[in-house]
């Protein structure tokens, strides 16, 4: 099937950038939907230019010992990514606890504060980081007073309360889909107790070939289809427990296989859905000298097959003959808002990045682009409520919004070969495309296997992994 362009009702969904500005969307074939984002020239700029904090401010600046909700207001100039460090508790220590968009210029971060059971008023520091996401980032610091519980007006201080230790909880939220006849592992996990951890299945029903072993481990080859919700339960080694209710969608194998040609894409799309999780792993490649603009994109997403709505994560890599040489950077973005890069990764060509996109409950996700080659990560939670009627792993080339065509795509090099792709939700059809510009094809997806596929650049699928 060839998927033309500009359609309301999208068939396949893709991301997009830009010579001058530029951002991720649905192929050409499929229209672009994203507007305003932050790439190409304004990237640079702010890329280049030192980050400043005009000011910082802290509501309330009191407390009472019960605690209450409080927010960080911050004004930048300069600056995409403001993170907050600092003590949510009498009783913790400073910790990174926030991160806030600071690319408008202001951002605000809502939080609360723990009650205070010791018997003395408390001071909480907080810091503020802006960067540029070039290396530069200003520092500052604010503060507030939480009363004392049942201060005594005179005498000797009381005994200092033990502070409660954090209540263990299963951290799974959401597990990998699994298909019939395909080996399935995964490990549950949980945080805040006291390791090694035991698990137990405690009711329902694992599907029929898988077994939960005490460390945690849930691995078998699964028999039958279906949805299979079951309940676990861990306890620590203090005896402390902590249970939940855990799904595994088992789908019949194989999937029916399409076939798309696009003019800005290229990988797999799975329709079905609801999806509420979609992950893999894959290689940074290099771009090849071009005598004019070129973009090559790898991201990872939920929806936009059928619908405008779209999250989504990922590398891109530019060259701008003109400029200088390849930009390389890490992004999310949620649409209709612009794209924006995640700093502090460094991510360079060869590197290995991990994506996952996980829903955490009703209209919240967590975002996580993580570079496993320098062990840098990054873990965003925001809300979303798309339909999650699809999921994606792509190489894109991205449309000039100025120009409102799409880029030429970077001849990249070596082969994107993308690992582990995994999902939770319901797998209808997989649909593989191949992407063709100027009336040839020059990205085309390899057929996917247990390891996942590979997408090369030209008209040759690549073997699988």
């Amino acid at each position: 099937m060839r998927v033309r362009a500009a359609s309301a009702a999208l068939v396949l969904v893709a991301t997009t950038a830009a010579g001058g500005m530029t951002h991720h969307a649905a192929p050409r074939a499929l229209e672009a939907v994203c507007r305003g984002c932050v790439r190409g020239p304004e990237l640079l700029r702010q890329l280049r230019t030192g980050p400043t904090i005009a000011s910082l401010a802290v509501a309330p600046r009191r407390l009472p010992n019960s605690g209450g909700n409080v927010v960080i207001s911050v004004r930048t100039r300069h600056a995409v990514l403001c993170t907050v460090t600092g003590q949510t508790s009498p009783h913790s220590s400073s910790v990174r606890f926030g991160e806030m968009n600071c690319a408008p210029g202001h951002a605000k971060l809502r939080f609360r504060v723990a009650d205070n059971s010791y018997p003395r008023q408390e001071t909480l520091h907080f810091r503020v980081r802006a960067a540029d996401g070039k290396g530069h980032s200003v520092v500052r610091a604010a503060s507030l007073v939480e009363a004392a519980n049942n201060p005594s007006p005179s005498g000797p201080p009381g005994p200092v309360p033990t502070p409660t230790p954090p209540t263990l909880v299963v951290s799974s939220v959401t597990l990998p889909a699994a298909l019939v006849g395909a080996g399935y592992q995964t490990t549950l996990v949980a945080a805040n107790g006291a390791p090694p951890y035991t698990w137990q299945l405690t009711s329902g029903a694992l599907p029929p070939g898988l077994a939960l072993t005490p460390d945690g481990a849930l691995a078998g080859t699964p028999t039958s289809t279906g949805d299979f919700t079951f309940a676990v339960a861990v306890a620590d080694s203090t005896s402390a427990t902590a249970t939940a209710s855990l799904t595994i969608d088992v789908s019949a194998t194989p999937l029916p296989v399409l076939t798309a040609t696009s003019d800005n894409w290229s990988g797999y799309a799975l329709t079905g859905g609801p999806f509420t999780a979609v992950s893999a792993s894959f290689n940074v490649p290099k771009l090849a000298p071009s005598r004019g603009i070129s973009t090559t994109s790898e991201w990872v997403g939920i929806d936009g097959v059928g619908n405008t709505s779209l999250i989504q994560a990922g590398v891109e890599e530019k060259y701008n003959p003109g400029g200088e040489g390849v930009l390389t950077f890490a992004w999310w973005e949620i649409l209709p808002a612009p794209e924006t890069p995640v700093f502090g990764l460094g991510v360079i060509p060869g590197d290995e990045v991990m994506v996952a996109i996980n829903q955490v409950s009703a209209g919240l996700w967590d975002i996580t682009v993580a570079d496993d080659t320098s062990n840098q990560s990054s873990t965003l939670q925001i809300k979303y409520s798309g339909p999650g009627a699809s999921a994606e792993w792509v190489v894109e080339a991205p449309t000039d919004l100025a120009a409102d065509q799409i880029e030429t795509l970077g001849k990249y090099s070596p082969t994107v070969t993308f690992t582990s792709p995994q999902y939770a939700g319901h797998a209808g059809s997989l649909t593989a495309v191949s992407m063709e510009q100027a009336g040839t094809v020059v990205s085309v997806p390899s057929p996917m296997d247990a390891k996942g596929f590979s997408v090369a650049y030209g008209a040759t699928p690549p073997p699988p992994p």
